[in-house]
């Protein structure tokens, strides 16, 4: 369970940080 909670986190980390550089006057 661990390796795919570590997988899903690392995956929603990656796509937040890019939702963040493409939109960076919302935050």
């Amino acid at each position: 369970m661990g390796h795919w909670a570590l997988l899903i986190l690392s995956m929603v980390i990656m796509v937040y940080l890019v939702y963040v550089i493409i939109h960076p006057e919302k935050f």
